[in-house]
């Protein structure tokens, strides 16, 4: 089962410890920046994703009112996560 986390001062860390394979890392920006980003921004939000109570993922999202629209604007699976 997957669902869908805010994160909190007691998840942040289980968070910022994904990472991406290391041939992937240019690609995906680190989670604790984007987190930070994502703090900063008036319409942006994030979210862990978890199965089975383990965090397997990150993704932020923005939304535009006035254009009624919203993107994913980060996302990741952890390594050990991919594929599955």
């Amino acid at each position: 089962m997957m669902d869908f986390r805010e994160i909190s001062l007691d998840s942040l860390k289980s968070i910022v410890d994904l990472s991406v394979r290391p041939d992937q890392e240019g690609m995906v920006a680190d989670n604790l920046y984007s987190v930070a980003q994502a703090g900063l921004h008036p319409s942006a939000w994030c979210r862990g994703a978890y199965v089975d109570d383990k965090p397997v993922g990150f993704f932020s999202v923005i939304e535009d009112m006035e254009k009624r629209q919203a993107y994913i604007w980060r996302f990741m699976v952890d390594q050990n996560h991919q594929g599955r």
